[in-house]
């Protein structure tokens, strides 16, 4: 799910500052007289924007528990109460730049039990369902002509992100990570054969070194889709596309 526009600006609901990480008290859902535990977690990854109703709509049509969004470009952190969802955010003190977060529906918000927004590119949710328990890492990225040092910071805010994490928890990283993933055969193992791209760029390079310290592997190249599919980015012209958004989980799971 895909905004368009510039970041939103910040709403009028209910807003409470996160300085630390957020715990929520935990509980099942009820539903009648019978009480149900979440047994399966449904995550999608989308962009915040001005069309911010569009993709509450677009999520509660879809279904989804948590989406993940990015170029939220609001000010602070914090926990934003909506009438049917909550959104957890981390962005810029300052300026309406960069900034990552998750919109969950209501009606599992008492299964999250964590929220840590780490920068404005880096933030956390753990979330605990029936089964199992989730950390998803949602990102955003430097670009790829940014300097080896900015990318040299993300890439050590998103390895400390990861190891705070429970060993026992499924670990997830979604997001706007704007990194080419190439088809090289030594990288086969983490991402198969399926990528858009052959080659990776210097940002793949450097996710699939990750993945691979991390036993992770980029789930959004392991299957065969058709090209039409596989992009989730456009030039201005219309003439040029790329996959530059990914999903990483650990590797058993």
């Amino acid at each position: 799910m895909l905004g368009v526009g510039r970041g939103a600006d910040n709403p009028t609901s209910v807003k409470n500052i996160v300085t630390k990480s957020k715990e929520v008290k935990t509980g099942p859902i009820w539903q009648g007289r019978h009480c149900k535990r979440l047994k399966d977690l449904k995550l999608a990854h989308g962009m915040c924007s001005d069309a911010l109703k569009m993709l509450l709509s677009q999520q509660d049509s879809y279904k989804m528990d948590i989406t993940a969004i990015q170029e939220v470009r609001w000010t602070g952190e914090g926990i934003i109460d909506k009438k049917n969802h909550t959104m957890f955010y981390s962005s810029d003190k300052k300026h309406h730049m960069f900034g990552t977060g998750f919109i969950v529906n209501k009606n599992i918000k008492h299964l999250v039990t964590d929220f840590k927004a780490k920068t404005p590119r880096i933030c956390k949710i753990h979330v605990r369902v029936l089964f199992f328990k989730y950390s998803c890492g949602c990102v955003n990225a430097p670009t790829e002509e940014k300097d080896d040092d900015e990318k040299d910071n993300f890439c050590e805010d998103l390895n400390q992100i990861y190891e705070e994490c429970p060993k026992r928890d499924i670990k997830i990283i979604i997001g706007d990570l704007n990194v080419k993933v190439g088809q090289e055969e030594m990288y086969r193992p983490i991402t198969r054969m399926y990528s858009l791209h052959s080659l990776s760029n210097d940002n793949g390079i450097r996710l699939l070194n990750f993945a691979c310290s991390k036993n992770m592997v980029v789930a959004s190249t392991l299957f065969n889709h058709k090209d039409i599919h596989k992009m989730t980015w456009r030039s201005p012209d219309g003439k040029t596309f790329s996959q530059i958004d990914h999903f990483l989980i650990d590797e058993r799971h």
